[in-house]
């Protein structure tokens, strides 16, 4: 009943849609290319080429733009993009809430590979915080479930970073720095650029940041800063119809603390402080991976095909002290070895197919100085996620593409090590699952100028190893234990958007609705630990929808001036368990989106030398809260987290074909403010001035 329940409603909130709009539920656009319009390739999209035949919303900032912008970590670039809640539990930790979700229902690529392992928590969490920036060429972030192209995972969102690719037939040496005077940081890099001949190449990098304690307008929060240093080195060889590329990629963050749990947090608006003395985090993160990209002349399986062998270790402690005497350490390591395959098939101008597969196999060790069991997650365990996927793309008509694409998923966990919540013995664990996904897309040509596309895709997640057995704190005064029943959580979404691009302006616009059947959601046990914190534990007991609209207008009045507005309305509710399991609450989901808007007016010489910008983002009182955020003492204050107006303004200056400078001032006003759901204030009035040097060389 369920099942009928959920396919009805989402017939009939596609059926208002597409009535809305005027066109049919199988339509979807071709490409909206124009001259005048700017074209932006997409990598991230096993199937699409470019925004403009996306039938789905996404957002790219490229080079540029993330220099414009001039913030610290790529994390900070997300404020810029509707739809999107950039929360910190701490200065060192970001985790964006895309269309209601996050931690591990969003996916992180990085060149196409996954961050994302089977350790991370449901909640925000800090891995994304270990891509270096200064190594970012590009990212891009595409809304909604791609179940189909990439499994598992991804509910909110698939984000793909793209990094620095060596250039050709150029050596070059490159020194930036960024101080800011607010965030107390400083950042120093530098970047080689090498090519012996026209298809040969070799770029490296390297970034030490220092980042101090920070200033709120309210006055500086001890225990905040960290260090940070980040190295890389990538080659590509251009050979025939191939490009062969070998790139690794190292981060360390040391000391990062977790301020709000600690005496050296910052009430605000009533929120608690920590009791703890010291809780601190380090991270190393290392990606090493080799791709065969090959374009034959001729071939009957396939036009492309990507091949990608990655091995990505990522290692995270945790040390605290809550009393002079009771000092505790955890650690966790995962290694997680790689394989995928992409390819796709041209048969003639109006079909194509798209195919592919993907292994990744997790190899997990954890460990706690007070626990002989198993450390936060299972010990001794292993992850496999594997799936085949498959994809047809063809015009039935000129204005018209439609896509309809498949996925099998297997996943499998086993672990001969986990503390059993009940006896407190060990006990093991060897769980599969299947899924099949699918998706139908389209985008249709209205006119030359404008296409509005429609999407109905499901995605799925599997239980990982954070959901099955984490022994571990949780929000506030939660203690989380082992949940090894769990069954793969289920959603389907509908998605609905108008694209207009003129030679003076473009709008992007579109509404989404997402169904959400057996997600894994917390509830309390009634017991509690000897820390005096609540026991609780997971089951695949609720349902509920997100939905919502956003919108993005870019208008350019004359070869200097533009502006842009962008905003989003973001609903959630789901059936939530705050007092036991058999009592339900229909409740808005935790750290719901306030209403928000921002603006940005841009002014650029006719010659490209110099650019000015203010920014101006503004976000409502976010008091549309569950349970569980009033009970979230610490982050999130008893009325809901104030709202905010931010005024920042930016600017550059080429001085030579070899120096940029950037400056921006950030929060103008001082504003003591904080993001819905996070741990800490923002910076106060915060001036940042960047440097890039360019040398070449023979």
């Amino acid at each position: 009943m369920n099942t009928i329940l959920r396919t009805l409603k989402v017939k009939l909130f596609t059926l208002i849609l597409t009535s809305y709009l005027g066109i049919s539920s199988s339509s979807y656009a071709n490409v909206l290319l124009e001259d005048d319009v700017e074209v932006i390739e997409i990598t991230g999209s096993k199937t699409f080429d470019t925004i403009s035949t996306l039938p789905y919303t996404a957002y790219v900032l490229d080079r540029q733009s993330i220099e414009k912008a001039n913030f610290r970590n790529i994390i900070d670039n997300f404020k810029l993009v509707p739809g999107v809640l950039v929360q910190k539990t701490s200065h060192g930790q970001g985790s964006p809430f895309i269309r209601g979700f996050t931690g591990y229902r969003n996916l992180m690529l990085i060149d196409g590979i996954r961050l994302n392992n089977s350790t991370f928590r449901s909640g925000p969490n800090q891995y994304w915080s270990t891509i270096d920036i200064s190594s970012v060429q590009q990212v891009e972030i595409i809304k909604g479930p791609q179940g189909v192209e990439y499994g598992s995972d991804g509910i909110g969102a698939i984000v793909n970073t793209s990094t620095i690719t060596p250039t050709f037939n150029k050596n070059s040496l490159t020194f930036m720095t960024r101080l800011a005077e607010g965030e107390n940081s400083n950042i120093f890099g530098s970047r080689f650029n090498f090519s012996s001949s026209a298809d040969n190449a070799l770029t490296m990098g390297v970034t030490k940041k220092d980042f101090g304690d920070f200033q709120m307008a309210s006055g500086t929060l001890q225990n905040s800063g960290y260090d940070e240093l980040a190295y890389d080195i990538k080659w590509q060889k251009q050979l025939a119809n191939s490009t062969v590329t070998f790139a690794h990629y190292v981060v360390k963050q040391d000391d990062v603390p977790r301020t709000h749990k600690t005496i050296f947090g910052h009430s605000f608006a009533g929120t608690t402080i920590g009791s703890e003395l010291q809780r601190d985090h380090d991270q190393t993160r290392n990606l090493t991976y080799a791709k065969f990209s090959h374009q034959p002349l001729s071939n009957p399986f396939y036009t492309d095909l990507d091949l990608t062998l990655s091995y990505h270790q990522q290692d995270e402690e945790r040390t605290r002290l809550r009393t002079g005497d009771r000092f505790d350490r955890q650690e966790t390591n995962v290694a997680t070895t790689g394989l995928s395959a992409t390819l796709s098939k041209h048969v003639n101008n109006a079909l194509r197919f798209n195919y592919g597969l993907d292994v990744y196999h997790d190899d997990i060790e954890s460990y706690a100085s007070n626990n002989p069991i198993q450390g936060p997650v299972a010990g001794d365990a292993d992850y496999l996620n594997s799936g085949l996927f498959a994809k047809v793309v063809g015009n039935p008509m000129e204005q018209l593409t439609l896509a309809l694409g498949a996925r099998y998923t297997y996943i499998s966990a086993e672990s001969d090590r986990i503390q059993s919540p009940i006896t407190s013995d060990v006990i093991s664990l060897d769980r599969t699952w299947n899924n099949v996904a699918f998706a139908l897309e389209g985008i249709y040509a209205l006119s030359h100028n404008a296409s509005a596309y429609l999407t109905v895709a499901e995605g799925f997640r599997a239980p990982n190893f954070s959901d099955l057995s984490r022994f571990d704190s949780a929000r506030s005064s939660e203690f989380e234990v082992p949940s090894t029943e769990l069954e793969p959580e289920q959603y389907l979404s509908t998605e609905l958007g108008l694209r207009l691009a003129y030679q003076s302006w473009k709008l992007n616009t579109g509404l989404y609705y997402t169904d959400i059947e057996d997600q894994i959601v917390r509830f309390p046990t009634g017991n509690v630990n000897v820390d005096g914190e609540f026991e609780i534990s997971k089951a695949n007991a609720t349902s509920g929808e997100v939905y919502g609209w956003e919108f993005d207008f870019l208008a350019q009045l004359n070869e200097q001036w533009s502006f842009r507005i962008f905003g989003s309305l973001n609903y959630g509710e789901t059936f939530q368990f705050p007092e036991s399991l058999s009592e339900p609450k229909k409740e808005y989901i935790g750290r719901l989106m306030p209403h928000n808007v921002g603006g940005i007016v841009n002014c650029e010489s006719s010659d490209k030398r110099w650019y000015a910008q203010a920014e101006i983002l503004a976000q409502q009182r976010a008091d549309r809260l569950s349970t569980r955020d009033i009970r979230d003492t610490g982050r999130i204050p008893p009325e809901g987290t104030p709202g905010h107006v931010i005024v920042s303004l930016r600017a550059g200056y080429t001085v030579s074909d070899t120096l940029n400078l950037a400056a921006s001032i950030e929060n103008v006003t001082d504003k003591d403010y904080r993001i819905h759901g996070s741990g800490q204030n923002e910076v106060g009035r915060n001036i940042s001035v960047a440097l890039n040097w360019d040398v070449e060389f023979d």
